[in-house]
């Protein structure tokens, strides 16, 4: 899931663009963000062209 700002706020510091990934659990999430190379490989062929990053991790529904 994700897309492109559409905010008439004007609160996005920046930002353009948000997508959501969701995981199973932890274990999971830190495999992904860690260890795969897929998301490794394609993390570092945007650190040319991406200037900043905000991550976030959350439970759903947990405030």
């Amino acid at each position: 899931m994700g897309g492109k700002d559409i905010s008439p706020e004007g609160l996005q510091n920046g930002f353009t663009h948000a997508f959501v990934t969701e995981f199973e659990n932890a274990e999971d999430r830190d495999y992904y963000t860690q260890k795969d190379p897929v998301h490794l490989a394609f993390v570092s062929s945007l650190s040319a062209i991406i200037e900043k990053v905000h991550v976030m991790d959350f439970v759903d529904g947990v405030f």
